[in-house]
């Protein structure tokens, strides 16, 4: 299953991670704000890097490919939709 670049971001800005800080295994900070931003696509090489270390941080994927939420939450959903990143 593929990762939107709006999914991408609000599983960032949900775990609490800058762009620095997301720039994991060989993903560095440019290309992470190019991925989330749309300017290009993921490479077939760096879904399985993204997906895992997100996944690995709580983050879940909703199926419909419009948000992500955590696996555990203290207080609220913990759910967010890539339309509300800047609400």
């Amino acid at each position: 299953m593929s990762i939107t670049p709006g999914q991408f971001k609000a599983a960032r800005r949900l775990l609490g991670w800058s762009q620095k800080t997301a720039s994991f295994s060989r993903i560095g900070v440019k290309t992470t704000g190019k991925l989330e931003r749309g300017i290009r696509p993921l490479r077939e090489t760096e879904l399985p890097i993204i997906r895992a270390a997100l996944e690995s941080a709580g983050v879940v994927f909703n199926a419909d490919g419009l948000g992500v939420l955590l696996k555990e939450q203290h207080g609220g959903n913990g759910s967010i939709v890539p339309d509300n990143l800047d609400a």
